[in-house]
């Protein structure tokens, strides 16, 4: 019977993705409501432990220059070594050919035989170089019809492209870069798949050193979506946690610091 016992408890702490097996009070923060005490496990046996906080104390970590710039982004590029030709984004690497991103677009017959009208299918912006690194960052947003043309779906990503190679990594939103330049976390809420916008989503963290960005992990919660991060030191972050109503409204937001592993 002793065994059993404890062939049981093995098993239930395994069960328990995100409960550290350690015999404390902590506890999954994939919930819809947080905790001091809440934990989310990453790949790689990471555990990033996560505080609730006030939104004035969200509010006092400065927000990311380009995180700002990036909604006002526009199709334009600079000269030289990122340009726009017509409506085809071109960014020349030191070695290696050219990286495109072509707007695309398509003629839709309005019905009746009222007329027609172009609808952007795929929109490429250049966000800029991303500051303390070798990237320039694009953002992506896709129009992706299902099999049969009944609905619409729009990919929205980002994309960094290495100025040395032309190697892209694709981020599942946009990048913010750490005090000391050695990462990037980006975050995409997720929450909004059945208004017909999907993507990539979660909380990423990337590496960041001398060759190509290397991610090291990537956490979807399924409770929540992670929402506009900003760093509060080398290891310490802030964010918004998103949330949806059981009616389908948005809820409040809530807001954590967590501690990189």
């Amino acid at each position: 019977m002793k065994y059993l016992l404890l062939l049981a408890t093995l098993l239930l702490v395994a069960c328990n993705a995100d409960a550290p097996a350690t015999g404390t009070a902590l506890r999954s923060a994939d919930t819809d409501r947080s905790s001091a005490y809440d934990t989310l496990h990453v790949a790689g046996g990471g555990v990033l432990h996560l505080k609730p906080i006030t939104e004035a104390a969200f509010r006092r970590v400065p927000e990311d220059t380009l995180y700002k710039a990036d909604y006002e982004a526009t199709l334009t590029a600079d000269t030289g070594r990122v340009r726009r030709q017509d409506a085809t984004l071109i960014l020349q690497p030191a070695q290696g050919p050219a990286v495109t991103f072509r707007n695309t677009q398509e003629q839709v017959e309005l019905p009746g035989g009222q007329g027609s009208y172009n609808l952007g299918t795929g929109t490429y912006s250049y966000c800029g170089p991303l500051p303390g690194t070798h990237q320039w960052l694009v953002a992506a947003n896709e129009l992706h019809r299902s099999r049969f043309g009944f609905s619409e779906l729009h990919h929205s990503y980002h994309c960094l492209v290495d100025q040395r190679t032309g190697q892209r990594t694709n981020l599942v939103g946009f990048p913010v870069v750490s005090p000391d330049s050695r990462y990037l976390l980006c975050a995409a809420s997720g929450l909004y798949e059945d208004q017909g916008l999907e993507g990539p989503a979660g909380l990423q963290l990337v590496q960041l050193g001398p060759g190509a960005p290397r991610p090291c992990w990537l956490r979807n919660p399924q409770h929540w979506g992670p929402d506009g991060p900003r760093w509060a030191g080398p290891r310490t972050v802030v964010l918004a946690q998103a949330r949806l109503l059981p009616d389908g409204y948005d809820a409040p937001y809530t807001y954590v610091e967590l501690m990189l592993p």
